[in-house]
């Protein structure tokens, strides 16, 4: 269970961190113009990375929901 408390301040830090990485995006690059292509693949990959932190946060509070969603 300790270990899981140490991952899961780790996670809940490297979420922090790709949460300013996209409010850096959206307030540099995506208030430009002409936004390009690269812009929006970068937000969208800060983006899934934030949603994969936001599933590891979850998956260490409920280890258990992990496999019974994973079975069905």
């Amino acid at each position: 269970m300790v270990k899981n408390g140490y991952l899961n301040q780790n996670v809940i830090q490297l979420k922090q961190i790709t949460q300013l990485c996209i409010s850096q995006i959206i307030d540099t690059e995506l208030e430009k113009e002409p936004i390009t292509y690269n812009d929006v693949y970068q937000f969208n990959q800060f983006q899934n990375m934030y949603a994969n932190l936001d599933s590891l946060e979850l998956s260490l509070h409920f280890p258990d929901q992990l496999y019974q969603s994973s079975s069905t």
